[in-house]
């Protein structure tokens, strides 16, 4: 059996909330914010990446992590098909599911694995040029390394090695396991602070308009009462802050630690906000079940998807 390299970072359960079924298939609405333009694609064909899962570590099989997703999508699906046949938070064991779910969107997803991997090749090429900054310092350290047992090449000399590292034609990458073992700490984290937050459902009605997904849907924003608002975006742990994701083109959940909790039916200036908050986040792509939506441009003005093309 041939192991598949088309690996999902958003579920197909999930974009099916933000899509028609056609026959056999599924297809949403998608918004290109590079390309300027809207196609219909089916949903196995949008926010997927070759080998996002794969690992490459003995004894294991390189696609084990995407088995692993897989069992985990099915009983995140079982808790998203009960809230929108409720709509309602769900409770118990099934909230802890949903939170998990949010963790795992908000740090394992191809703009986050990016800056990852860019910090990590940053500090790889800072390393080298501390390492080669003279001949001294670089002929100390290999000292110190040879002692330890590591074996070193000596017949590339330090001007070769100096030349190789200030020409800057290499690249620093880290391995599978260990950026996998920084993501899902990072997963961890997210986590720990979502059961403080008090959590409210948002629900549409049919003649105002649907809620969007995008290829990074979990929104992290300040609130109103923040004014001046520091350089860096907050952190999840963060006070006086709102968390936003899409559930389905009817249903969303808002996150706050100082209020909230219920329901509410959304207004069109309410699907507007929310829909503007998963835009702001989009790190290329838009997924809407039909074509026109509606969000608040930076003058707050009501505008539909027509503006981004």
């Amino acid at each position: 059996m041939s192991t598949a390299r088309k690996h999902h970072f958003l579920p197909q359960f999930y974009l099916k909330g933000f899509a028609k079924q056609k026959g056999k298939v599924w297809q949403t609405c998608a918004l290109d914010l590079k390309e300027k333009r809207q196609f219909t694609p089916n949903i196995d064909s949008v926010a997927a990446v070759r080998d996002f899962n794969r690992i490459d570590a003995e004894g294991l099989a390189p696609d084990a992590l995407e088995q692993a997703m897989s069992s985990l999508e099915t009983r995140f699906a079982d808790v998203f098909t009960e809230m929108s046949k409720h709509q309602s938070i769900p409770t118990g064991e099934n909230f802890i599911v949903l939170l998990n779910f949010i963790a795992l969107g908000a740090a394992r997803n191809p703009q986050f694995r990016n800056q990852l991997e860019s910090m990590h090749d940053k500090m790889g090429r800072m390393a080298a040029q501390s390492l080669t900054a003279d001949k001294k310092t670089w002929d100390n350290i290999t000292a110190k390394a040879k002692a330890k047992g590591l074996k070193l090449d000596d017949s590339v000399s330090f001007e070769d090695i100096k030349k190789f590292v200030d020409s800057n034609a290499y690249d620093v990458k880290i391995s599978t396991l260990w950026r996998l073992d920084l993501e899902l700490t990072a997963v961890d984290a997210v986590l720990q602070t979502l059961p403080l937050r008090k959590w409210t459902i948002i629900r549409t009605q049919d003649e105002a308009g649907d809620f969007i997904c995008c290829d990074r849907p979990v929104s992290l924003r300040w609130n109103s009462e923040v004014k001046e608002r520091p350089l860096f975006g907050p952190g999840f742990g963060t006070l006086k802050t709102i968390l936003i994701i899409p559930i389905s083109h009817k249903l969303a959940l808002l996150g706050t630690f100082e209020s909230g909790g219920g329901a509410i039916v959304a207004d069109r200036n309410k699907i507007a906000a929310i829909n503007a908050a998963t835009l702001a986040m989009a790190d290329r792509q838009i997924y809407s079940r039909e074509q026109h939506f509606c969000y608040f441009d930076d003058n707050m003005a009501i505008v539909s998807e027509q503006q981004l093309l």
